[in-house]
């Protein structure tokens, strides 16, 4: 043991943070899936149609987390505090999901999981847990969320910003770095 430095300040209950996530593209990366789609399918990026035979039809071992996604995670629930995943999907696609988390994050507790029908809902589910810091990938849903109490962050998008309240952040290693920076991981 060094006696000479300082040890690291355990985290306490006052001071873990609960950190949220949207899962679909922003934690699993639908990107190489959706471009072999889009070219089989003919179909446009957003078309619901695409959308289902990703979350549905896809094997879970062809969804790659992005990467980064999963050590940054995994560095922040070791750190002590609390990971929810915050996800829209529609009842089919959840099982999927649920199986991919459990291969990937086992260390997520199932009870943090939550599946919802709306953008809006997500908020609700933010505001319930009281949420410190929420990660999605489009702005919709960070609108349903108070970006005064929760710090919100629009991951991976090309999107233009007017709430200057959101925090853009283009890939996990600019986001590992603004956990490093608050002291979370």
């Amino acid at each position: 043991m060094n006696l000479g430095t300082t040890p690291m300040p355990r985290i306490t209950n006052k001071t873990a943070k609960t950190i949220g996530f949207d899962l679909d593209d922003t934690i699993v990366n639908h990107g190489p899936n959706r471009q072999k789609l889009i070219k089989k399918m003919g179909l446009p990026s957003h078309d619901p149609i695409l959308k289902k035979a990703l979350y549905t039809e896809m094997p879970i071992a062809s969804r790659p987390p992005h990467p980064n996604s999963i050590e940054t995670i995994k560095r922040i629930i070791q750190a002590g505090h609390r990971v929810i995943i915050v996800s829209r999907q529609k009842e089919d696609g959840r099982q999927l999901s649920r199986q991919w988390l459990a291969k990937h994050l086992p260390e997520l507790d199932a009870k943090n999981i939550f599946f919802v029908d709306s953008d809006e809902a997500k908020g609700v589910v933010c505001k319930k847990n009281k949420v410190d810091i929420f990660i999605d990938d489009l702005v919709k849903p960070l609108s349903s969320i108070d970006c005064q109490k929760t710090i919100c962050i629009l991951f991976n998008s090309r999107a233009e910003i007017l709430d200057k309240k959101i925090l853009a952040l283009a890939d996990w290693q600019e986001l590992e770095k603004f956990f490093e920076k608050q002291g979370l991981i």
